[in-house]
């Protein structure tokens, strides 16, 4: 069923209101996104960030050695394989250099404070070292693995924010036009237990000119519900098109034709972008302190 008011639509560019641009970018799934980001941003800062990838690479068969003093031992939080992770502090100094220092992490039982050890270092950038047969990292290689929660649910982010974007330009720069069903096809992706069906349309330009689009969506009764759907699509761009009804729920058109804001307390969809910037930036803080 066709949203009210959309024959009225004034003629592009069209203003979009603030708040139906928030809504639009952050809203709907997008919410859903950033929260998966959210919940998976203690994975990244607590495993990919701290897992040895880098110093095997740097240090490599360059790497200069020379003795450094334990300086102090303690146990982390985290444990590896059952064992506890200790942090091992000390002190060294390389040739014509000032007295430096570093922390390295070891599995299991940890070295005696004073203990002389030798340590490998990168004689172009002497601050950059570690303890022979520890870790600079708290974790092994292994834990890096767990960067693959938190990408896919950065790139579900990306996505959605893509699409925002798609939708806000159909609603500035769109044109109505009328598009007839053509086929229906399940695809590989479920959403709650419930296939996705790509519904393909068919519509005509101005300049008679024949075009097709598709649209995802697991309940294909709104977009078929009548013999020819309203739609938006981008004069430019005529292959990029979106059936009015499955444009967000927040998209109103007024008595004027003109696109209504978003009443109620709908800014509240920010309230999780906002909170993964900060946590991630209390945790990067944190990282470099």
């Amino acid at each position: 069923m066709s949203r009210p008011n959309f024959d009225r639509l004034v003629a592009p560019p069209r203003t979009v209101p603030l708040s139906l641009r928030v809504n639009t970018l952050f809203g709907g799934m997008a919410a859903f996104a950033w929260g998966v980001l959210l919940l998976t941003t203690p994975i990244f800062w607590g495993f990919v960030v701290n897992a040895e990838v880098l110093a095997p690479i740097v240090l490599g068969a360059s790497a200069a050695k020379v003795d450094a003093r334990v300086t102090a031992i303690g146990e982390t939080r985290s444990s590896e394989n059952k064992s506890r992770v200790h942090w091992v502090d000390y002190s060294y100094q390389v040739p014509a250099g000032p007295l430096l220092s570093g922390r390295s992490y070891v599995t299991g039982s940890a070295p005696d404070i004073g203990a002389r050890l030798p340590v490998e270092y990168v004689p172009s950038w002497p601050r950059f070292s570690r303890i022979v047969g520890m870790r600079k990292a708290m974790f092994g290689p292994g834990a890096a693995i767990a960067v693959v929660f938190p990408a896919l649910a950065a790139g579900f982010v990306a996505f959605s924010l893509y699409a925002g974007r798609q939708t806000l330009r159909l609603l500035r720069e769109g044109r109505v036009a009328q598009a007839a069903f053509v086929s229906q096809k399940p695809t590989n992706m479920t959403v709650n237990g419930r296939v996705v069906q790509e519904l393909t349309f068919e519509y005509v330009t101005p300049d008679r000119g024949r075009r097709t689009f598709t649209s995802n969506t697991t309940d294909p009764t709104d977009l078929r519900d009548e013999r020819r759907e309203t739609i938006l699509y981008l004069p430019e761009e005529p292959d990029t098109a979106t059936a009015v009804d499955a444009l967000p729920t927040a998209v109103v058109i007024d008595e004027g034709g003109e696109l209504a804001p978003v009443p109620g307390l709908r800014w509240a969809v920010l309230a999780v972008p906002l909170l993964v910037a900060l946590v991630n930036g209390a945790c990067a803080a944190n990282h470099l302190r």
